[in-house]
């Protein structure tokens, strides 16, 4: 065996250690694997994420000699620029986003970041900047619309404050915090009427809630989740396109390069991911401004507007793998889908993919976020239905909501049938 194919077994033996969260044995199998093929930049990402678990200052070594070998590994930069805000170098990490910026100037997850550094450092116009950046891609975006009606309340600027806080509640009535900092707005420009409206709508969401109508606004690091918990973005606190990856280490060269679906491709951070395993990578999302995102970060071979299920219905093309990382919380019922996914798999095909997690014993509910949950029973009768073999079903945590983890499900369900 070849000195190349014995660093891609050791790749793979690191990826089942990283799945099986055995981060020591990881790390050595990928430090082997470095050792027989010393360019071998997939072999020193994972190292790094497999460090990041436990040693941070080996983790942002290994990103750095990363991109000293390839500076345009997009994925190491922005680990590294995280790991750089998590140990509060707002300056260094925000030099990195920057980079990114400059290639990528539509990725929302840097975007959100990189004004998380602004603000950390004092810089408010260039957050507000960052954010703006954001609405012009996604404008309802509720956190953004947030942070942005914060930021214009701590400047003392309160129909800016009002005007974004009225949008953010457009999208999301029911949040507390937004009729909260509503209210003492309007309390500023002596607006009582409207302050009065939104301080009961406080104390109808939360009735146990101390209203002190002196307060002033919250600081925006007392009042708001994280940056990180965008829609289908979540910068640090988001980890499914990187848990999918990991995921499919193991059967990743069973066909060697691999056509991919990707549904509900959103902005494309699953097929950055999956890009280099790819002969051909199609992505499906039915929101137009996601795809004009994906398009700019040229990783897709075709980006395709639809429905899910149309789509499939289609049949058109038949791929190696299918990816749904975060989309069937959208769908409820799955048998359809399901039903349809034989027709465009090839045989001994693969569909990798995640949801929230269900576990008072029914198939699927909606959570109060209008998203799907599902149970385990309810995949393992879809499977025996639809003649695919569960290959990896393991609990996951998807994002942080409101500082809570939100747990979930990744699957990973082998299709050995023909059509």
């Amino acid at each position: 065996m070849s000195d190349d194919k014995k660093a891609l077994s050791l790749n793979h033996l690191g990826a089942i250690y990283f799945a099986k969260q055995e981060y020591p044995q990881a790390i050595e199998a990928y430090r082997q694997a470095i050792s027989l093929k010393a360019d071998y930049y997939d072999a020193y990402y994972n190292l790094a994420l497999a460090l990041s678990r436990l040693d941070q200052d080996e983790a942002i070594t290994v990103y750095e000699k990363l991109l000293d070998l390839n500076s345009d590994y997009a994925a190491a930069r922005f680990q590294l620029a995280c790991l750089l805000m998590q140990r509060e170098q707002y300056q260094a990490a925000l030099n990195h986003f920057h980079i990114i910026e400059q290639a990528h100037p539509s990725q929302l997850e840097t975007l959100a970041n990189a004004a998380v550094c602004e603000i950390k450092l004092g810089k408010s116009d260039a957050a507000i900047s960052e954010y703006s950046k954001i609405l012009e891609i996604k404008n309802d975006d509720h956190q953004v619309l947030f942070n942005l009606g914060v930021l214009h309340a701590e400047r003392g600027e309160w129909q800016q404050a009002i005007s974004y806080y009225l949008r953010a509640n457009e999208v999301g009535p029911n949040d507390y915090a937004t009729h909260y900092n509503l209210a003492k707005a309007y309390l500023a420009v002596e607006n009582r009427e409207s302050a009065l409206l939104h301080f009961k709508e406080v104390k109808r969401l939360k009735p146990e809630a101390s209203i002190d109508h002196r307060l002033q606004v919250n600081s925006l690091f007392d009042s708001y989740a994280d940056h990180y918990d965008l829609h289908l973005l979540q910068g640090l606190q988001y980890q499914v396109p990187e848990q999918l990856w990991q995921a499919m280490q193991a059967y990743k060269n069973e066909k060697g390069q691999w056509d991919i679906l990707d549904l509900g491709c959103g902005t494309g951070l699953c097929g950055a991911l999956f890009r280099p395993m790819a002969n051909l990578l199609v992505g499906v999302d039915i929101a137009a401004k996601m795809l004009e995102q994906a398009a700019q970060k040229n990783i897709y071979d075709g980006l395709v507007q639809a429905d899910i299920q149309a789509f499939l219905r289609q049949g058109k093309q038949s791929f190696d793998l299918v990816l749904a990382g975060d989309v069937f919380g959208y769908i409820g019922d799955l048998q359809a889908i399901f039903h349809l996914m034989p027709s465009v798999l090839n045989e001994n095909g693969w569909l990798a993919f995640t949801v929230e997690a269900e576990e008072q014993e029914k198939d699927y509910v909606m959570n109060l976020s209008g998203r799907f949950a599902y149970s385990r029973d309810y995949f393992q009768h879809l499977a025996s239905q639809y003649d695919f073999q569960i290959k990896i079903a393991q609990a996951i945590t998807l994002r942080m909501q409101d500082k809570v983890p939100v747990q979930g499900y990744l699957y990973v369900m082998h299709y050995p049938g023909t059509h």
